[in-house]
């Protein structure tokens, strides 16, 4: 009997033993590399039927292994091993041309599965050799064990040169709720898009979502994109394949992607009230000042400060004084339109930034947040009763650009609480 020549590449001694005794009932005769140099080296001095290596190595990876047996003159199919089931390293092993990845878990099942993946992987090569192209890829696609790949913590599917699904993991089909029959060997990636499109993912825009994800996958460049599906924010790469086609990978970035958001708010908006802070609210005002300086429709900002109330912090205590606070917000957006943003400046100082008004209707919505601040606030069985005064600075008659509008409001404002509290005053003209 013919034995198969395998190179097994680690530099763990105990790793190599629990191999040798894997196989030692397989006509098998192994040789040990104990580094990804030795392993190289030895594949240039002698021709082995199979090469099994560990990805990690000291110097040279198992990478550079894989690299080295699908080179020209050598040629050898490679089955790599690897603790880590890091979707980058199978995506480069895949690009690599490795014919099947084992990841080694703690209960060393992997040992179990390997006599059976090294006889698939030998088949392959046989049908290739017998010119069978067609059977060998089939072959090839039941060789990468479906084992090892869904044990991979992402999603990953691999498309060929005619954009046909031929590989494919559980995470996957779990990420986007595909059916079975959808995830079957030949899909087309157009098929999959339109199924998206069908259920709703892309909304009223889903053919023009389509054409896009279609241009892009002809693209030979690697691509990085954040998509929502199913509850889940999935980091997306879309890697070429040597050979045509490409591989996607997925990541669930849910969690991080929500701790983001939380980051940026709270960079951006009041803990408190959650209206924007001050800072968010400049930065929306620059935005609207643009839009008002090419299309003149009108916009106001309105600066808004409460009257007594240091007298709720003092007789009452902090805690009320917040829960004022928080109702005051909630009235202020109450009375504003939908297109209006209600921010808070500091302590008992809010803004209203009011998009498309003229002076009147300014006016009009100043005296409406008056009279709603001056309704009592009930809290543990007390009434409280504060007012406002509020400043009305109208663009560009008051201020051409945020600073500006900003300072005659808060002039205006402290001119109503001067004069009789409880009113609006209008900033003056600039000169």
């Amino acid at each position: 009997m013919t034995l198969t020549q395998l190179l097994y590449v680690d530099d763990e001694a105990y790793t190599a033993e629990l191999i040798r005794t894997a196989l030692e009932t397989q006509p098998i005769r192994l040789q040990w590399a104990q580094s990804g140099e030795e392993g190289i080296e030895a594949m240039q001095h002698a021709r082995y039927d199979i090469v099994v290596t560990d990805y990690r190595l000291p110097g040279r990876s198992g990478l550079d292994v894989v690299a080295a047996a699908r080179s020209a003159g050598v040629n050898v199919p490679v089955i790599m091993l690897s603790g880590s089931g890091d979707i980058s390293v199978v995506v480069k092993a895949i690009q690599l041309g490795a014919a099947d990845y084992l990841i080694k878990d703690p209960q060393n099942t992997y040992l179990d599965v390997l006599p059976t993946a090294i006889e698939r992987v030998l088949q392959v090569e046989r049908l290739i050799r017998d010119n069978s192209i067609m059977e060998a890829r089939l072959a090839a696609e039941r060789s990468w064990s479906r084992m090892a790949i869904d044990r991979i913590q992402q999603g990953l599917c691999l498309f060929d040169e005619k954009h046909q699904l031929q590989l494919w993991n559980r995470r996957f089909q779990e990420y986007y709720g595909y059916p079975e029959e959808l995830c079957q060997r030949g899909t087309t990636y157009e098929t999959l898009l339109r199924y998206k499109a069908l259920r709703g993912d892309y909304g009223i825009d889903g053919e023009r979502q389509i054409q896009a994800s279609l241009s892009e996958s002809r693209n030979e460049q690697s691509a990085r994109w954040e998509e929502k599906t199913q509850n889940l924010v999935l980091e997306v790469f879309r890697d070429p394949l040597p050979t045509a086609g490409f591989v996607i990978t997925f990541t669930d970035i849910t969690e991080r992607w929500h701790s983001e958001q939380r980051v940026r708010h709270e960079a951006s908006h009041d803990a408190l009230t959650e209206l924007p802070n001050r800072v968010l609210f400049r930065q929306l005002l620059q935005h609207e000042l643009a839009i008002a300086r090419e299309v003149p429709s009108g916009l106001a900002v309105l600066f808004i400060d409460l009257d007594g109330f240091k007298a709720v912090n003092d007789n009452y205590g902090h805690a009320t004084g917040d829960a004022v606070l928080i109702e005051t917000a909630r009235r202020l957006r109450s009375q504003v339109r939908a297109a209006d943003v209600v921010g808070r400046q500091s302590g008992d100082e809010f803004l209203a930034l009011l998009v498309g008004a003229r002076e009147e209707q300014a006016c009009q919505i100043a005296d409406a947040l008056i009279v709603a601040l001056q309704a009592p606030f009930h809290f543990s069985g007390v009434d409280i009763s504060v007012g406002a005064s509020i400043g009305v600075a109208q663009f560009p008659t008051a201020g051409v650009d945020e600073d500006a509008l900003l300072k005659a409001a808060d002039d205006a404002m402290y001119r109503a609480k001067m004069s009789s509290k409880g009113q609006h005053c209008v900033a003056r003209p600039i000169s």
